[in-house]
């Protein structure tokens, strides 16, 4: 897995052929990206051709961000081993230290005309959580 603010890429079986692949969500032109790539893998592996889909249109993430008001499309959240605190990774992130990503999004789909945008969260916690 790796990330940072605006981009999310991780290794997972997407589909039904018992394969991974590399999977990255992504931002460009106010929609949320989906990038899925098979792999071929020998000693190492290689991204193959990628499929693209737009997920979500209207993500207003970066135009917030020029406005000096943004805000980040991917947090990641760790514990601190001896408190057990959960604290936000920083930017950017420690990606082996990852637990939890929030996902915040603010979508409008005409910034021109009510109603105002919508703010979706969502968390996911990862499967190499122990704490």
């Amino acid at each position: 897995m790796s990330g940072d603010a605006d981009t999310l890429s991780l290794y997972t079986g997407i589909d039904a052929d018992g394969d991974a692949e590399l999977v990255t969500y992504s931002i460009d032109a106010n929609e949320l990206i989906e990038t899925v790539s098979d792999l071929v893998c020998t000693t190492s592996c290689t991204p193959q051709t990628p499929l693209i889909r737009s997920i979500i249109s209207g993500v207003q993430n970066q135009a917030l961000e020029g406005s000096g008001a943004g805000t980040d499309l991917f947090t990641y959240y760790g514990s601190d081993p001896v408190s057990g605190t959960i604290t936000a990774l920083g930017d950017p992130p420690s990606i082996p230290d990852a637990q939890y990503i929030e996902i915040h999004m603010v979508v409008d789909l005409d910034p021109d005309r009510s109603p105002t945008c919508e703010t979706l969260e969502i968390g996911v916690t990862l499967r190499n959580w122990h704490d």
